[in-house]
């Protein structure tokens, strides 16, 4: 429930949502009269938001059915392009407001003479100008996480996910380990799983209709960047993945894989064809379970067993046994 978790943590920042409330906080007028604006509104390729047709930078010199894709809230699931300006005004407009309320309580501190915090720290402001210490997860009692496991919300660092699709950025925690790394501890048997992505640069079914026959003499306009992507294996001939492992705070590792939203259950938790080792030692598949989403799979739960192996470093290790039918593809390796 969004009001449970913001009054629970509205004393730590400043929080806002502001997608579809955005909207249906503001609608200065009906769009049908027989069904709630907020239905209509999110509907898939709903044009205009009651304010506005079609987005700021909308040139009138270009087609209607250009304008009429510029005014699109949502194509499917995804924001389109009016979706994206609600949200981007809808976040600037509630920041910028909290941020003039944070001036304000500054300046009723200040002495208007020196411009700097007044002495007097009875004041009711006056201690806003004082740096702010840093707040770690144990700070947050006596709060109780509203929907995590507290093993897993209670620690000072967050999650770190190897993530394969495309486009990827910051840090990755977990990495794949080339076989002839001399701290491999399977270096010299064969690991030849395959990186993979899904359809071509240029991919057309991403496109609307128009576009594409707007855009069609100049391709390189329409490169979409989003693929699913992973590292893949179908046969025990293709030997083993070995992944790196970064230090963890509980010890607990999950695999996702890849495509679809509940695929996890057939490539592994139901597959008595694959092996997975953490530190040269071969898990239990009956212990798993599927976490935290049905395309994922939880195969460590924390710390309970070995940390480090030989190496002095953490490793994972996944092979297909003979028999295996699934085609196998890891897309993100989360660690905790």
């Amino acid at each position: 429930d969004e009001n449970a978790l913001l009054n629970a943590y509205e004393e730590y920042g400043y929080n806002a949502f502001c997608m579809r409330y955005a909207l249906i906080n503001s609608l200065n007028r009906p769009i049908d009269r027989e069904r709630p604006a907020e239905d209509v509104m999110f509907e898939g390729n709903h044009v205009g938001d009651g304010f506005h047709n079609y987005t700021r930078y909308y040139d009138s010199s270009e087609p209607d059915e250009r304008r009429d894709s510029l005014g699109v809230i949502l194509r499917n699931w995804h924001p389109g392009p009016l979706g994206f300006q609600i949200i981007s005004d809808a976040l600037s407009y509630t920041y910028t407001k909290a941020l003039l309320a944070a001036l304000e309580r500054i300046e009723r501190v200040m002495d208007p003479k020196t411009l700097l915090p007044t002495k007097n720290e009875e004041a009711p402001d006056a201690q806003w100008w004082k740096e702010r210490p840093i707040v770690l997860a144990r700070d947050l009692t006596p709060h109780d996480p509203l929907v995590c496991d507290p093993k897993y919300c209670t620690v000072d660092e967050p999650p770190k996910c190897l993530n394969l699709e495309l486009p990827t950025f910051g840090y990755w925690g977990a990495s794949i380990t080339p076989p002839e790394d001399d701290l491999n501890p399977w270096k010299g048997l064969p690991q030849n799983w395959q990186t993979w992505k899904e359809g071509e640069d240029i991919r057309w079914d991403k496109v609307s209709r128009f576009e594409i026959s707007y855009y069609e003499d100049q391709p390189e306009k329409c490169i979409f960047p989003d693929h699913c992507a992973g590292i893949r294996a179908a046969s025990p001939q293709e030997g083993r993945v070995v992944f790196k492992l970064p230090k963890m705070e509980v010890g607990m590792i999950a695999l996702c894989v890849c495509c679809g939203k509940e695929v996890a259950q057939a490539q592994i938790l139901d597959n008595p064809y694959i092996e997975i080792q953490f530190n040269e030692r071969i898990l239990d598949n009956s212990t798993f379970d599927l976490y935290p989403e049905k395309k994922c799979v939880r195969i460590v739960n924390d710390h309970s067993g070995t940390v480090v192996g030989s190496t002095g470093h953490a490793y994972l290790s996944i092979r297909l046994l003979e028999g295996n039918m699934e085609e196998v593809t890891i897309s993100h390796v989360i660690t905790l």
